[in-house]
Formats: structure tokens, sequence, C-alpha cells
């Protein structure tokens, strides 16, 4: 029975073979300038006081980056918009970090550009919805294949930079049919 829970911690102390889920743009950039900032890279988490960057996944970074930008058209990237993108585990993305661990990257695309450009709230919730739906037949016809990916694993999505309530995240999480294990760091409401 799908479900979505909360816990403490650090999404990148997920078990071994577990889906890392990340909200990405449809650009396939390793950072975005927003506003004059910096912001946050793509499969990276500033939890528990650690810091995780691309470096760790560049096998994983390397097919979004291709998937977003073959061919490199501004029509394909809005394509994406609304979709999904499951990576299975990269042999050599394990050594680069820590733990060891061997995670798939699911990559949902849920807004085209952020800052000033960024979607409404609305349809970035539509296109959470979407996403999380192709998210859930890309993991069947992995597992039909003879694949084996673990639970999924997620920070809050959208509450950062897209400025989502996390509630309203939550809710679309909650009636995707998927089971999502939301790690949130100490201290984080």
């Amino acid at each position: 029975m799908p479900f979505v829970s909360e816990q403490i911690g650090d999404i990148f102390d997920a078990p071994s073979g577990s889906i890392l889920l990340r909200k990405m743009g449809c650009w396939g950039s390793a950072c975005i300038q927003d506003e004059g900032q910096l912001a946050m890279l793509p499969f990276a988490s500033l939890q528990s006081g650690k810091t995780h960057t691309i470096e760790q996944f560049p096998a994983a970074f390397e097919i979004y980056r291709q998937h977003c930008s073959t061919p490199p058209t501004a029509s394909h990237r809005e394509s994406l918009l609304g979709t999904a993108l499951l990576i299975p585990h990269q042999e050599s993305d394990s050594h680069k970090h820590a733990n060891k661990q061997k995670y798939w990257i699911a990559c949902i695309f849920t807004s085209i550009h952020i800052g000033k450009r960024m979607g409404t709230k609305t349809s970035i919730l539509s296109a959470t919805t979407t996403a999380l739906q192709d998210l859930q037949a890309q993991i069947q016809s992995a597992q039909e294949a003879g694949d084996e990916p673990g639970s999924v694993y997620s920070v809050r999505i959208n509450s950062g930079l897209f400025k989502v309530p996390w509630f309203e995240t939550s809710q679309v999480m909650k009636a995707s049919g998927l089971s999502i294990v939301i790690v949130k760091p100490e201290g984080e409401g």
C-alpha cells in the first residue's frame, strides 16, 4: 500500500539501492544563476551539516544533462515538463561519495525555469503530479525487466526555490500512488 512518511536525517543515508528523488530543471546545467545567486546544484543536499554535490554522481548527472539537451532545443526542454527520468545506479558513481551506496536517481521535471520565470504554483503542482505518474510507470517497467529499484527517498521538493508550500506538494505526493520517504534535516519544521 502506498504511503508518504517523514523522517529526520540525511537523504544520503538511505539504504543502498534506494531511489533518490529530486525535482530538476529542464535545462540540464550543473548550476543555475537565479537573480544573482547560485542556486542549489542538482543532486545536492545540505542536510545534517553535510554537503553532497554532483561530483559524487557524475555518470548520473551526464545522463540527466544528455536527456535535457538532446536535441538542444527549447521546445525539447519544454516537453520535459511534467515527466520523470529514472537513472539506474551507475557503478562509477558509488565510488564518488563517502558511504559507497548504490543509488538510483529519479529526476522529476516540475518547472522549466526558476526565479522570475519559474512556473506558477498551480503549474508546478500539476507538473509534479504527472511527473510522479511517469516515475511510477518507469519504476514498474524496471521491475518488470528484472531490475530491483528500492524505496523512493526525497527531500521536501518544490518548497525551496519554487516557493510552493510543502503541504501542497505533500498532498500531491500522497495521491501519487508511490511510497515515498521524505527526509528532512534536524530542526526543519
